[in-house]
């Protein structure tokens, strides 16, 4: 089954058979939305894929190998996937090549959003890219390229509700990286025995990893046996974490700790202290993390796993040897 859509509705339906495998469809262009290509019954498998109907012979292939092609804006669109995929493991590949491919992509995106601005898939990826936030390495030149887009895009999109909200989480995301490069804020926290510290009596080593979590954040539990192996290997080399939990009932946080694989110190604040740290380091999401070096400067927050094993391996913090 063929399905055309206009304004987020059925707009066309058509069918046809498969014939030794094979199957056709004829008609006019159609490039004001993405099309849909379905084949397969209910309650039986049904595969589907996403098409642009645009002047040419459009080969699909909903088997083996998946994917569409031979006209011009559905290989632009495979183009533009294949190259972010690229990219994508080539920075993560290793550390060196991280920065360079990264920006590389950025580049490359940036490129084709602004070829592209004026047909559908232009304003596909742009609209997608709008939920991949920034990095602590290209927090400028990222929200440059957006903020350019913007004005050159769609102009429709300007006002469209979905793309404003989209618009607004990113800015707010941003600013979660307007810390790195100041020093840290002191505050109190408490131990599981109730025994009250300060944030700075754990500032002086290479990178400390402030962990913010709370027990019943389920990515911060899922996050933390990887972390714990990062831990594993670095921490000879003076590489330290610090779990703050931001849970309101300390009695659930007491009883998280029986159950997490994480083998740093734990600590709690108050409620007064937690509305503090939430508004200075924009936290409206968790987990949430601040990489601290030994001055107490803020080197970088938000940072995955993947990103603090290169962080960790570019300063000369060396993983501890099996």
């Amino acid at each position: 089954m063929l399905f055309t859509f206009e304004n987020e509705k059925i707009r066309s339906v058509d069918t046809t058979m498969v014939n030794n495998g094979t199957f056709y469809f004829y008609g006019e262009e159609y490039t004001n939305d993405f099309s849909l290509i379905s084949i397969g019954n209910h309650p039986d498998k049904v595969t589907s894929l996403d098409l642009i109907l645009d002047n040419g012979n459009i080969f699909v292939n909903l088997t083996d190998s998946f994917g569409v092609k031979g006209t011009y804006l559905n290989d632009a669109l495979v183009l533009y996937r294949d190259s972010v995929r690229y990219y994508f493991n080539e920075a993560n590949s290793s550390e060196n090549k991280y920065k360079n491919a990264t920006q590389s992509s950025f580049d490359f995106k940036y490129r084709f959003k602004k070829e592209h601005r004026n047909d559908i898939v232009g304003r596909k990826v742009y609209i997608e890219d709008l939920h991949n936030y920034t990095d602590n390495y290209f927090t400028d030149s990222l929200e440059t390229y957006f903020d350019e887009l913007y004005y050159i895009i769609f102009e429709d999109l300007q006002t469209d509700i979905e793309v404003m909200q989209k618009i607004e989480l990113r800015k707010k995301a941003t600013m979660r990286f307007s810390s790195v490069g100041k020093s840290f804020i002191n505050f109190d926290i408490k131990t599981i025995n109730g025994e009250l510290t300060q944030l700075a009596d754990y500032i002086g080593t290479p990178y400390l990893l402030i962990e913010f979590w709370a027990s019943w954040c389920g990515p911060c539990i899922a996050a933390m046996p990887e972390l714990e192996k990062i831990y594993q290997s670095f921490k000879d080399s003076g590489f330290s974490i610090i779990g703050i939990s931001l849970d309101d009932n300390e009695l659930s946080w007491e009883k998280t700790l029986d159950r997490i694989p994480a083998s740093w110190g734990q600590f709690i604040v108050s409620k007064e202290t937690k509305k503090k740290i939430s508004a200075e380091y924009h936290i409206s999401l968790l987990p949430y993390n601040l990489l601290v070096d030994n001055t107490g400067t803020i080197v970088a927050c938000m940072v995955s796993p993947e990103q603090l094993k290169m962080i960790l391996a570019q300063n000369n913090t060396h993983q501890t040897k099996d």
